[in-house]
């Protein structure tokens, strides 16, 4: 992996997720992993996944069925750290010259939550454009491969630090309306919502300088 190539991708990422329209079509790349988190983790724990919606200002949902609230918690938490965690095993993945395995893992997550999970009409649209996007490049058009898998890998990257950012600021200010931090502040009930901003804004920090470090 070339990592001053990446770095331009990391830039790129950056700016094209501020552009209206296209930027938020990209972003969903990250909404996407993020809500599938939410989904493994309560497959782990013994739950149901009943459904994923994408939407496209980049908000997203699961619906998740759980035993008990322990369990539920878990899977509301999983979130932010599955998408920073995915981020470091994707630089990790193509620092080594792994990056086969990143599209094969991406290919997999597109086609496991298409056929079982997402129900909402923007998340099929999505779904089936950005599998026509990877299938062009897997099987049609070999030589975007590479580029390709930088650019995903950049979008989680820049967006998995951003959304939890953007969490840490929505708890302190709007703290009835901060996603996963809100509902973990009422069902933990002692623990306010903006602890939990800093949470999501700490591990996603933590990756990201680990990825730096990767790449540096």
């Amino acid at each position: 992996m070339c990592m001053h190539i990446f770095f331009y991708y990391l830039i790129g990422a950056f700016l094209l997720g501020i552009i209206p329209v296209v930027g938020k079509y990209v972003t969903v790349i990250n909404t996407f992993i993020h809500e599938v988190g939410h989904a493994l983790m309560a497959l782990i724990l013994g739950g149901q996944v009943r459904s994923i919606s994408l939407f496209a200002n980049t908000e997203g949902t699961a619906v998740t069925a759980h035993s008990g609230r322990i369990a539920q918690n878990f899977t509301a938490f999983a979130g932010y750290p599955f998408s920073s965690i995915c981020s470091f095993i994707m630089v990790w993945a193509l620092k080594n010259g792994y990056s086969s395995y990143v599209l094969l893992g991406w290919c997999s997550l597109l086609v496991v939550a298409f056929f079982l999970w997402i129900r909402n009409l923007y998340g099929f649209f999505w779904a089936i454009s950005f599998g026509a996007i990877t299938y062009y490049v897997m099987f049609q058009n070999i030589s975007f491969k590479e580029p390709f898998v930088y650019f995903i890998t950049a979008v989680v990257v820049v967006q998995s630090v951003l959304s939890a950012l953007t969490i840490l600021y929505l708890s302190f200010t709007r703290p009835d309306d901060s996603g996963d931090a809100t509902h973990l502040s009422r069902s933990t009930v002692f623990i306010p919502t903006f602890i939990w901003g800093i949470i999501f804004a700490g591990q996603a920090v933590y990756f990201f300088i680990k990825e730096v470090q990767l790449m540096f």
